[in-house]
């Protein structure tokens, strides 16, 4: 199996603001492990905030019409590389945002979201998972948008986490008291 996506992240290269996700299943010819005869190109790979990371191939089988079956979605660990490739490059865009940043859809345009997820695919460029602000007319949580990174502007960047020193536990000049149930 390939090495998981938080070490995709954590390795991800940093030039001011962008990062260069290229993922490593992205243009392989992946395997599925349960669903037998499962194989395809691999398209797309989203990374979502929450560290699940979704894979998307096309089916390298035809369907009973001899067409070509829709893409399907998976989870990263669902897959094994068969270790061929297609013979073509793999494209390689930087993300312009990253998770948390604050974004607006154009210039002209109201829509306003938190980045949720970064998203490549091998045929286009790089699109973010925006969550919209606000809520819906109904009063319910809008559902997560993708756009290309092209047509958003940063608005404002994720604060950075302060870090407090630990207040538990006893304290050097402090006595450690042990508890014993009595019987």
């Amino acid at each position: 199996m390939l090495e998981k996506s938080s070490s995709l992240k954590a390795n991800q290269s940093q030039k001011g603001r962008e990062s260069d996700m290229v993922h490593p299943m992205l243009g392989k010819v992946l395997i599925h492990r349960t669903v037998q005869g499962l194989e395809g190109l691999c398209m797309m790979v989203t990374l979502w905030e929450n560290g699940c990371t979704r894979v998307t191939i096309q089916p390298a089988r035809l369907d009973k019409d001899a067409s070509l079956q829709y893409e399907v979605t998976f989870d990263e660990q669902d897959f094994d590389d068969t270790g061929r490739t297609p013979p073509f490059p793999v494209r390689r865009e930087a993300f312009l945002f990253q998770i948390g940043d604050i974004v607006r859809a154009g210039y002209a345009c109201d829509f306003v979201g938190r980045v949720v997820a970064l998203s490549e695919r091998l045929d286009s460029p790089p699109r973010i998972g925006v969550r919209p602000m606000t809520l819906t007319p109904d009063g319910e949580p809008p559902k997560d948008v993708f756009i290309s990174q092209l047509c958003l502007e940063l608005i404002q960047q994720p604060a950075e986490p302060k870090l407090e020193k630990p207040s538990g536990g006893p304290r050097e000049s402090e006595p450690t008291v042990s508890r014993t149930l009595a019987r």
